[in-house]
């Protein structure tokens, strides 16, 4: 109608002006409908804003009331806020001490999860027969939609959930898969159905949260963690827990872990970085939950201030390594706030072993770590290597991996295959890092080849340790 008169206006008006008029017609069309387009935005930014600061203030009040009453009522006022912080805080209420908080926190989710789903399908009905509100806003924002909750039932609601499904209590147990079928997805009915518990290999992922930024003389956490793949989300709060951080914090990686740990496995995390203290430099588990963490401590030394370290979190099965989480933080005197990096990994695929036979307790690790890892390439390497003579068969096995390990010994310095292996790997990707990777386990060390003169060989102890004495 309004369009209608401005014409009907237009038409009565002196030649001379409709130039001019029709500009600020246009003009006036353009803001309106920029306005009607933004203003969602703006009032979801504001709204977002609000419940981030009421999230953080309910947070503080779960954690330090000791009123059960109270949490419960905090826990539950959480479950509706769409924030990272509420959403971590949520995950780390499926450990509390506290049964009733447990079993809510698992009600919750169950609710959400339920919401999430509802609005998948409906934004999926309305992008499939085109009919939905009659706003442009919301056709803009329908895909990111989709997205969120999507992204809401993988990483947060589905992980959270199966782990409430193992808790202690059979109260949690039974609430946890009631919710889980209430869900009705493929993925939450196939979680409440839940196979008998096996030793088999499944998917695992790796990951550090560490600070970008490190004042000397001053510890600070560090935490490596080894999970399932569909239990990323309980890392990333767990995480959030310990650093007092909201997830959100945080970058991450959407990459699917792709190698296979068994469970059980003997895992060990080894830390390095350029001018930093570690405490410890090593951790060492069994590998028996869906998710864990290694714990290290920090210090930035003195002379390194003003410089950039650099460095990585290894992962070892068996003591072959399987996985390296790339590090890197700032050495700065003056932090106005420290603020924390994560970094993911998928373990490697393929995983050459370079060793003498002679090294009888490297040749039992080396064939304990493929079966733990379910490494199809590595049980290959061991099969062909299992015969004294060289087979040409291993230089596509070297040219094939994505890093090259060789037990350095008295036996495999002298070892003419062993030989015959490095060289082909230098000559195939010369000295880049991390590719050709070198561990010993007894000192003195044999001398290196001048060849690999400026490589770092990784002092290991526990590879004697653990299996006797070692050459």
């Amino acid at each position: 109608m309004i369009c209608l008169n401005s014409v009907e206006a237009a038409k009565s008006m002196p030649a001379h002006l409709l130039p001019t008029t029709t500009i600020l017609f246009v003009v006036v069309l353009v803001l309106v409908s920029l306005v009607l387009l933004l203003a969602p935005r703006f009032l979801k930014k504001t709204a977002t804003s609000t419940q981030a600061r009421k999230a953080k203030k309910l947070v503080e009040f779960f954690r330090s009331s000791s009123d059960e009453r109270a949490r419960l009522a905090a826990l539950s006022e959480l479950g509706w806020i769409n924030d990272e912080i509420a959403k971590s805080e949520l995950l780390v209420a499926l450990r509390d001490r506290s049964l009733a908080v447990r079993e809510s926190a698992v009600h919750v989710l169950g609710a959400k999860g339920k919401d999430a789903v509802r609005r998948l399908r409906e934004a999926e009905a309305w992008l499939r027969t085109g009919i939905a509100p009659n706003s442009v806003a919301y056709w803009s924002t329908l895909g990111e939609e989709l997205a969120k909750n999507q992204q809401i039932l993988r990483d947060y609601i589905l992980p959270g959930l199966i782990a409430a499904s193992r808790d202690t209590d059979a109260r949690v147990r039974e609430a946890a898969l009631s919710a889980l079928k209430g869900i009705g997805t493929r993925e939450a009915s196939s979680s409440a159905n839940p196979a008998k518990e096996s030793t088999a290999a499944a998917a695992a992922q790796f990951s550090a949260y560490y600070p970008k930024l490190a004042k000397p003389g001053i510890w600070y956490p560090l935490y490596g963690y080894i999970c399932r793949s569909w239990a990323r989300g309980l890392v990333r709060a767990d995480a959030a827990a310990r650093l007092k951080l909201g997830a959100g914090s945080y970058g991450d990686s959407d990459q699917p872990a792709k190698a296979s740990i068994a469970r059980g496995a003997n895992v060990g995390a080894t830390l390095v970085l350029d001018g930093i203290e570690v405490n410890p430099s090593t951790a060492r588990m069994g590998f028996l939950e869906d998710w864990q963490c290694f714990e290290f401590r920090i210090c930035a030394l003195r002379s390194q201030l003003g410089r950039q370290s650099t460095g990585a979190l290894t992962f070892a099965v068996e003591g072959v390594i399987v996985a390296d989480v790339p590090l890197s933080l700032f050495i700065a005197d003056e932090l106005e706030e420290v603020e924390s990096e994560v970094t993911t990994r998928d373990a490697y695929q393929a995983i050459f072993c370079s060793y003498s036979h002679e090294d009888v307790a490297i040749v039992r690790r080396v064939e304990t770590a493929y079966k733990a890892i379910g490494m199809d390439y590595l049980r290959d390497i061991c099969s062909i290597r299992s015969g004294e003579k060289w087979d040409e068969r291993l230089r596509i096995l070297i040219a094939q991996a994505d890093i090259f390990q060789l037990f350095w010994s008295v036996h495999s310095s002298a070892s003419a295959n062993v030989r015959k292996e490095w060289e082909h790997a230098l000559a195939l990707r010369g000295k880049e890092r991390p590719f050709i990777r070198p561990v010993y386990w007894v000192r003195p060390m044999p001398p290196p080849p001048t060849q690999l003169a400026d490589i770092h060989f990784a002092y290991c102890p526990e590879l004697a340790a653990e299996n006797g004495k070692g050459q």
